[in-house]
C-alpha cells in the first residue's frame, strides 16, 4: 500500500472547483466540502465560518485539510475526511493502491454508508460492479453474514424496491420483501418491488449491518424478473 501517493492524490481532489447546487445553492458539490459556509476546525483549535467562495479564506481551508490528510495513518482516515458523493469515485481511481484488507474493508464501509450508491453521478454501476468482483467476500462480510451466506440455496429470490420499475441493472438486492416494500414507498404512496431469481454463484456478498438483508448481485445473471405495482401493504 502506497499511502503518500494516496495522499497526493487526495490532495489533487482538493483543487476541483466547488459548485454550488442550483436548487439549494447552500449545498456544494466538492469532494471536501458539503456546504457553504464551510465550518472547520483550525490547527489552534479555533471553529471558523468561512464563504466557499472567498478565495483567499478558501486557500485557508485548503491549506488546513491538506494538513489533515498528511496526519492520515490508513486509507479509512482519508476516505472518512470526503464528502459521500465523491469516495466511491476516489476508490474507484485508487484502488490498485490499497491492500487486500484496505480494498475490502473501504469498498464495504463506502457501499453501506454512501446513499444511493447505485445512482452515483461520477461511476457507472457496471464500474462498482468491476469493483466488487475483484473484492475478497469472505473478508467484507462478518461472521454472521458470512453465515448467511453459506446457509443460502443454489438459486434465491431476490427483491428491489424502486420508483423505476426499469431500475434492475443495481447491485443492491435483498431477501426480504418487506424491505424491498419500504424502499418502494420511501419517498412517495407509490413504486414496484421488482423480483427475480439469481444464482448464489452470482451473489458477491451479503450485507446486514443496517438489517436490510443486502445482496450485492451481478445484476447481469438475474432470471425470472417480475415488476409488481399494485403495492398495498401500508409502511
Amino acid at each position: 500500500m502506497n499511502m503518500q501517493n494516496l495522499k497526493e492524490n487526495a490532495k489533487q481532489f482538493l483543487k476541483i472547483e466547488p459548485i454550488a447546487n442550483k436548487e439549494t445553492p447552500f449545498i456544494i458539490h466538492h469532494p471536501f466540502i458539503k456546504y457553504n459556509p464551510i465550518i472547520y476546525q483550525t490547527r489552534k483549535g479555533n471553529i471558523k465560518s468561512i464563504d466557499v467562495f472567498s478565495n483567499k479564506e478558501l486557500k485557508k481551508y485548503f491549506d488546513r485539510m491538506e494538513q489533515l490528510i498528511d496526519e492520515c495513518k490508513t486509507p479509512q482516515q482519508i476516505f472518512n475526511l470526503m464528502t459521500q458523493p465523491y469516495k466511491l469515485y476516489f476508490f474507484y481511481l485508487n484502488s490498485n493502491k490499497l491492500s487486500n484488507n484496505d480494498y475490502n474493508n473501504c469498498l464495504k464501509d463506502i457501499w453501506i454508508n454512501t446513499e444511493f450508491p447505485n445512482n452515483d453521478r461520477n461511476i457507472s454501476v457496471k464500474k462498482i460492479l468491476t469493483l466488487f468482483k475483484k473484492s475478497d467476500s469472505s473478508l467484507m462480510m462478518s461472521k454472521e453474514e458470512n453465515e448467511f451466506y453459506n446457509s443460502l440455496p443454489d438459486k434465491v429470490k431476490i427483491y428491489r424496491g424502486t420508483h423505476d420499475s426499469n431500475n434492475y441493472e443495481a447491485l443492491s438486492w435483498t431477501t426480504d420483501y418487506e424491505t424491498a416494500l419500504w424502499f418502494a414507498k420511501r419517498f412517495h404512496t407509490d413504486g414496484y418491488v421488482l423480483e427475480a431469481i439469481i444464482d448464489k454463484k452470482d451473489i458477491i456478498a451479503f450485507f446486514n449491518d443496517r438489517n436490510e438483508h443486502e445482496l450485492i448481485i451481478d445484476f447481469t445473471k438475474i432470471k425470472d424478473l417480475k415488476i409488481e405495482k399494485d403495492l398495498t401493504i401500508k409502511i
